[in-house]
């Protein structure tokens, strides 16, 4: 459960390839825990949850700094710094070939644990013990924002309450048919498929499609009279 764009890039270098495996095999690399999924399925941005969102929109030079404000949401009540850095995948991987937006630098989370560093990563979604990542990715740091910076924005409660609810349920219309179009192509497929079962079960998402047939149908209905 990888990125495909990380994998593939990553198995082309047989020393990064091994030093991949070991971290698996050791647990220094895993898939997120199953309590930040959990945080992100109580966190939403626009018509998606935020579970939604990280895993069913590519990363890129769009989508990756709601990924990380979402993110910086979900460790709160945890020892974290946002880094910005350019990496190997980053610098390497053509993303125009893939037909793949660009992204200009990576953007994770080094997430503190007694006395182990963990990353978060936005671009492959794995969890890696930081002298795993720094091997593998060779981040060059652009910049570092501390907890205590982000906490003290004064827009930060604004904005942490616009997170705790669905903005516009009538987006969700366009976009869950979209998602479950691209759903068997997605590394991330297994969690996807279940969290938007239970989200369109949250959304009372049927109820959504019934009532915009009904606006439909009266626009409709009026055009032709007319």
């Amino acid at each position: 459960m990888y990125n495909n764009l990380f994998w593939k890039h990553l198995s082309k270098d047989k020393n990064k390839l091994e030093i991949f495996k070991k971290g698996l095999k050791t647990g220094q690399i895993q898939p997120f825990d199953i309590n930040v999924l959990s945080r992100l399925r109580r966190l939403y941005y626009s018509c998606y949850s935020a579970l939604i969102y990280l895993y069913g929109e590519e990363t890129n030079f769009e989508t990756i700094g709601n990924k990380i404000e979402l993110l910086s949401l979900v460790f709160e009540k945890e020892d974290y710094t946002i880094v910005h850095a350019d990496t190997d995948s980053t610098r390497e991987i053509p993303f125009y070939l893939y037909k793949h937006k660009h992204l200009d630098n990576n953007s994770y989370m080094e997430v503190k644990r007694g006395n182990k560093t963990y990353v978060y990563d936005t671009f492959s979604m794995l969890r890696f013990a930081k002298e795993i990542y720094e091997q593998l990715e060779h981040p060059k740091i652009l910049r570092k924002v501390s907890k205590k910076k982000i906490l003290s924005r004064p827009a930060r409660l604004c904005d942490r309450k616009s997170y705790d609810s669905p903005h516009d349920d009538w987006l969700a219309i366009g976009m869950i048919p979209h998602l479950e179009k691209n759903l068997k192509n997605s590394p991330y497929k297994n969690i996807l498929k279940k969290e938007l079962l239970r989200y369109k079960k949250e959304l009372d998402y049927e109820s959504i499609l019934q009532n915009w047939w009904k606006e439909e149908s009266k626009i409709f209905g009026k055009a032709k009279r007319k």
